[in-house]
Order: structure tokens, then sequence, then C-alpha cells
């Protein structure tokens, strides 16, 4: 069966995430309005079948004592069997000190999982934005996710800094504005690995 449209697009099932069809079929697809995703029956439940699990910021300003690893940002995430997802994060800290090295990382504590995103032996008092180059990935199994209908889990943005302390700053630059820089963490459901 061929469909084709120029000046329309293809409409699918459209439901909540209370309100799915009660009995569906193996492959069927749904836009669920509620999650903003889309949902693929694979015979036995519903799974996400990739687009934004996670993204959350703040821009509050939060204080990083030397040599403490300090949790700056964290967000559930439903983390499926069997997919890929890609995470990021990026924050700005402004040193009252001088600062020899500085970390970011993103981490998953009841799975021990942890992604390293940034560090900097730079001696600098002055602001200093913190952000990954690029993205990395990780596979569901990674954060212990094998089996099931998708898993809830609490992802953290952690900051550490030795030889001083410092504090994080939504306007780097004292230019662009208050909140230009927030604290950032996203995570992306790729779909199927």
């Amino acid at each position: 069966m061929t469909i084709s449209a120029t000046t329309q697009g293809l409409r699918m099932g459209v439901a909540t995430s209370s309100s799915r069809p009660a009995a569906p079929f193996d492959g069927q697809v749904i836009s669920e309005t509620d999650t903003d995703q889309l949902k693929l029956y694979n015979g036995s439940a519903w799974i996400n079948n990739g687009g934004y699990k996670l993204h959350v910021t703040a821009t509050a300003g939060t204080s990083i004592a030397d040599a403490t690893a300090t949790t700056i940002l964290s967000g559930s995430a439903t983390i499926f069997p069997g997919h890929a997802y890609s995470v990021y994060g990026s924050a700005a800290s402004q040193s009252g000190s001088t600062i020899t090295w500085r970390a970011l990382w993103i981490a998953q504590s009841s799975s021990g999982f942890v992604r390293g995103l940034y560090q900097s032996p730079h001696t600098t008092t002055a602001n200093l934005p913190i952000s990954m180059q690029g993205t990395t990935t990780f596979l569901a199994s990674d954060v212990g996710v094998t089996t099931g209908n998708g898993t809830s889990l609490t992802f953290d943005l952690r900051m550490r800094v030795n030889g001083g302390v410092t504090g994080l700053n939504t306007n780097p630059d004292g230019i662009i504005g208050t909140g230009s820089f927030p604290q950032l963490l996203t995570i992306i459901d790729l779909g199927a690995a």
C-alpha cells in the first residue's frame, strides 16, 4: 500500500497515557498527547518509540565547596529496556577564589552509572561555563534496566571543584542577561538500540 500526499500528513491514533486502546494489536502506534511521545505496542506492552525523556533546567545559584561533589540538578526519566539514550549537561560557575580543577558529570545513583562531561585543570577566578562537548550515550542495560515496561530513574547533574570554592552563575558574561546560562540536564530516548 502506498500513501502519498503533498499537503497533508498521516494521522495515527491519539490518546493519553490513561486512555490508550484497551485491546491494542501488535505493531500499533499511537501519539500520546500528555507525554508528547509516540508509543508502539510490541505485543505485550506499550513502549516508547523515541523522543525526549527528560529536559530540566534550574537557575538558582548553588555553592560548591572545595573537594565536595555537589548535585546541582536532578530529574526523573522512564528508561525502557533495549533502548539507547543520549545525555547532555551544562552549568556555569564563578569563583570567589582560585580554582585549580573542575568536573561536571551525570550520575544515576541506584545503578552506579556515571558519565563524565567535562573536567578542567584551569586555574582561574573568572566565570567559567562548563558544558559537554557534544553528547554521550548509554544503553538501558547500563543503568540496570533489562526487562519490564519502563523504569523511572532519577539522574543527577553533579559538579566538583578542587582548590577553592565556587558558585553557579546563570549570567556568566554579565552581558546577555540573568538566566542566560542555566544548569541544564537533558536525556533523549533514541529508540530501540
